[in-house]
C-alpha cells in the first residue's frame, strides 16, 4: 500500500500572521505531493520535502534576531544614566554628584574576641577648591540637593569602585577647612564598602558624594540635647559636638551656647570602644565646657576577666534606671505625686528637650521603639515611651 504525506503549509497555523511574518517563497508555492515508498530515501522523506525544511528563515524573524542582540549588549553593557554615577573633578563636593577624594590611611584595629568584625579608621582629603559652597546649606534632609554644609548631622557616601556600591558613613568631626576627613568604620562580614575601603592603599582616588544632612536645628530650640548611641553610631554625636564647641564655619554660629549635652554611649567591650580621635575630644569637651556637656561610656563586658574596667567606662548597658537617673540630674524628669506616698517622674515642662539615637535596631528599639514604618504615624515605645516623652523629642537616626 502507498502511504500519501501531506505537508500542510506553516503560515496555515495562523493566517494572521501572514500580515507580519510570510512564508518562505519555496513553502509558499509549492503544493504538497504524495510520494511512494520508492521516493524515501532513508529518513522518512522524500527530497522535495527536506528541502522546503531547509528553507531559511524568513528576513522579518532575522532582522528581529539581530536587533534583539544588539539592544541587549547596549542596555547591558553602557553605563548607569544615573548623574550620581558621573566623576566630576571641578565639581564642588555636593549630595548629587560623586567627586574625588584621596585616601590617607585606613588602619584597621584587631577584631574584638569571638567576634569576626572589627573596626577601620579611615582619613581622607578633598582638594579645599572643592569644599562644599558654604553659602548654600540645606537645612534638612530633603532639601540636601544643593551643595552646603549642614548645621548638625551628615553623612557622606563612599563608592566602592569595583562593585559600584555605596554606603553612608559619618566623618567624625565633620569636614575640615582643609578638606580633611576622619571616619570610624565597622567592618562586617560581607561588607562591601568597609573591607573594600580597608584594603585600599594610601594616595588612592575614592569617590564621594554628599553632604547628605540626617538632622538638624534652630537656634536655641533646645536647652537639653540627650545622645544615645551604640557602637560606630557615636560618630554621629562626635560630629554634632566638634560643631558645638569647635566651630569652623558660619554656618555653626546657629548652635545655641546654652544648650547643654548629654551624651550616653555603649559598646561591646573596651577593646572596641571609639578610637582617641574620638575619646581626646570628649576628654577635652569635659574639661573646657563641663557646664555644657556630660559624658558617660558604657560597655556589656570586659575583653577578658583579668582586665580592669577602664578610667570613666561603667561596666553595664543605659537600662532605665540609668537612664532615668541621668533625666533627674539634669532636670529633664521632675518628681511629682502619684499618691498619698509615692511619688513618679514625669517630663518636666518647662525643659525644651530632644533625645537623639544612634545605633544598632536592637538598642534603637529597647530606648525608644523601633523606627516607624513608612508613611505610617510615628509612636514612642522603649524606655522613653514609658518615662512618658512624645515623638517630638525623639529622633532615631
Amino acid at each position: 500500500m502507498q502511504r500519501v504525506l501531506h505537508r500542510r503549509p506553516i503560515y496555515s497555523i495562523c493566517y494572521s500572521s501572514r500580515l507580519y511574518f510570510p512564508p518562505s517563497r519555496n513553502l509558499a508555492t509549492k503544493r504538497p505531493q504524495p510520494f511512494s515508498e520508492s521516493q524515501n530515501n532513508g529518513h522518512g522523506f522524500s527530497d522535495s520535502v527536506k528541502e522546503g525544511l531547509r528553507a531559511p528563515a524568513p528576513l522579518s524573524w532575522r532582522l528581529f534576531a539581530v536587533a534583539s542582540v544588539f539592544f541587549a549588549f547596549y542596555y547591558t553593557v553602557r553605563p548607569f544614566d544615573d548623574t550620581r554615577n558621573a566623576v566630576k573633578t571641578s565639581t564642588r563636593l555636593n549630595p548629587r554628584t560623586f567627586v574625588r577624594s584621596t585616601l590617607n590611611s585606613a588602619t584597621p584595629s584587631p577584631p574584638e574576641s569571638g567576634s569576626k568584625s572589627s573596626h577601620v579608621v579611615v582619613r581622607m582629603t578633598i582638594p579645599p577648591r572643592l569644599l562644599p559652597d558654604p553659602s548654600t546649606t540645606p537645612v534638612s534632609p530633603e532639601s540636601a540637593t544643593e551643595p552646603g554644609l549642614p548645621n548638625a548631622i551628615y553623612h557622606i557616601y563612599v563608592k566602592d569602585d569595583d562593585m559600584q556600591v555605596e554606603r553612608p558613613y559619618t566623618p567624625i568631626n565633620g569636614i575640615g577647612n582643609d578638606g580633611k576627613m576622619t571616619f570610624w568604620i565597622k567592618k562586617y562580614t560581607g561588607g562591601e564598602v568597609s573591607n573594600w575601603i580597608s584594603r585600599l592603599q594610601r594616595g588612592r582616588s575614592v569617590e564621594i558624594r554628599g553632604p547628605v544632612p540626617q538632622w538638624d536645628w534652630k537656634k536655641g530650640e533646645y536647652d537639653e540635647i540627650v545622645m544615645i548611641s551604640g557602637g560606630t553610631g557615636v560618630t554621629a554625636f562626635s560630629q554634632l559636638l566638634h560643631s558645638a564647641f569647635f566651630p569652623s564655619r558660619h554656618v555653626t554660629d546657629a548652635i545655641n551656647s546654652n544648650t547643654h549635652f548629654t551624651l550616653l554611649h555603649c559598646h561591646r567591650s573596651p577593646s572596641q570602644m571609639p578610637p582617641n580621635e574620638v575619646t581626646e575630644d570628649f576628654e577635652l569637651y569635659r574639661r573646657e565646657n563641663a557646664y555644657r556637656f556630660t559624658e558617660r561610656a558604657f560597655v556589656d563586658r570586659l575583653d577578658s576577666e583579668a582586665d580592669d574596667v577602664p578610667r570613666n567606662v561603667t561596666l553595664g548597658t543605659v537600662d532605665e534606671e540609668t537612664l532615668k537617673k541621668t533625666l533627674i540630674e539634669r532636670g529633664i524628669l521632675v518628681n511629682k505625686k502619684a499618691g498619698f506616698r509615692s511619688t513618679q517622674s514625669v517630663p518636666n515642662p518647662e525643659k525644651s528637650v530632644v533625645f537623639l539615637i544612634c545605633g544598632p535596631d536592637g538598642m534603637i528599639s529597647a530606648v525608644a521603639g523601633p523606627r516607624p514604618m513608612p508613611n505610617a504615624k510615628d509612636s514612642i515605645g522603649g524606655i522613653l515611651g514609658q518615662l512618658g516623652f512624645s515623638p517630638s523629642q525623639v529622633k532615631r537616626l
